[in-house]
């Protein structure tokens, strides 16, 4: 493994680690940093990659067609041994993305089923 390039340090991350956390792990500028998130997102939907799966539950084809393409994309990936930040970014959107669908779900479930109704009787 030539010097130059970032070993893992999702080992390092804590579990439900911040973004501060991976931003800082990367050695990204917030503006990079920022790039990358938008770029891991748009690239995920452009390619139809699964938002409610985790990387290693993709369709090996996309997801080795998502990895070409983020690093043709941002050629600093390049400098990481595995593409963890990808591997690592993805995973964290995909965890928010399920738990804001479940969210959404509970929510549209007490607007349809209230728990507590109020009849006024005259």
């Amino acid at each position: 493994m030539p010097a130059s390039l970032i070993p893992d340090q999702r080992p390092f991350l804590r579990s439900g680690f911040r973004l501060a956390e991976l931003q800082e792990s990367m050695q990204f500028t917030p503006s990079k940093f920022e790039r990358f998130l938008h770029l891991v997102r748009g690239t995920a939907r452009e390619l139809g990659l699964d938002p409610t799966k985790r990387h290693v539950q993709q369709e090996p084809t996309k997801w080795r067609s998502f990895i070409s393409k983020m690093i043709s994309q941002e050629k600093g990936l390049k400098s990481f041994v595995g593409h963890w930040p990808i591997e690592a970014y993805f995973d964290f959107w995909t965890r928010k993305y399920t738990t804001r669908l479940a969210s959404a779900s509970r929510k549209r479930t007490a607007k349809v089923h209230p728990s507590r109704i109020q009849i006024n009787l005259l």
